[in-house]
C-alpha cells in the first residue's frame, strides 16, 4: 500500500513539474500584463490582479506559473510579478539567481495560491544586461521543509538606473 502511495505522489509530481514547465512557456507567450509603478514596493505577498488572473486562468490546469523570457529593473526595483495562481493547491517560493557567480540577488518568502510579490528590489547589480535563473519552489504548505519540486526559468535581466 504504501509502494503504491509513493509511486502515484511521485507521478503527481512528475506531471506537476511538466504542467508547470508548460505554464511557464504560456505566460512567455502571454507577454508583460501589467502596467508597473517603479515607486511601489512591498516585502510582503499581495493579491494578484484580476487582470493577471484571467490571462494565468488560460495557461491550463496542474501548478500554473507565470514566466517571462526577459524583465528590466529599473530604479532598483524588477518590474517581474511573481504569482502564485489562485487555482494552485501549493505554496511557492521564488529565487532569483545571478548566472554569472550564482549570487543569490532576491528570495522570497514563500507565497500562497491567489498572492504575488510585486514591485520586490534584488540585491544592486550593475546597469546593463545580465543572465539570471528564477527558481520556483513548489511547497506542500507555509511550513514546509523540502520543496515537492523545483523548476529553473533561465532569463535575462536588464539593470538601468
Amino acid at each position: 500500500m504504501k509502494a503504491v502511495a509513493r509511486k502515484s505522489r511521485g507521478l503527481i509530481v512528475i506531471i506537476m513539474v511538466s504542467v508547470a514547465v508548460l505554464c511557464l512557456t504560456a505566460g512567455l507567450v502571454a507577454g508583460r500584463l501589467l502596467p508597473r509603478d517603479s515607486s511601489v514596493t512591498t516585502d510582503n505577498p499581495v493579491p494578484i490582479p484580476p487582470n493577471m488572473l484571467d490571462a494565468l486562468s488560460q495557461s491550463g490546469g496542474g501548478v500554473a506559473l507565470y514566466g517571462y523570457k526577459q524583465f528590466d529593473v529599473i530604479d532598483g526595483v524588477a518590474q517581474l510579478p511573481l504569482a502564485n495562481h489562485e487555482s494552485n493547491n501549493v505554496y511557492l517560493r521564488f529565487t532569483l539567481v545571478l548566472d554569472a557567480d550564482g549570487s543569490v540577488l532576491y528570495s522570497s518568502p514563500i507565497v500562497a495560491a491567489g498572492m504575488m510579490m510585486d514591485g520586490f528590489r534584488p540585491k544592486a547589480v550593475s546597469d546593463g544586461t545580465h543572465e539570471v535563473t528564477l527558481r520556483v519552489e513548489v511547497f506542500s504548505d507555509q511550513v514546509a521543509r523540502q520543496p515537492l519540486t523545483t523548476v529553473n526559468q533561465p532569463m535575462t535581466m536588464q539593470v538601468s538606473a
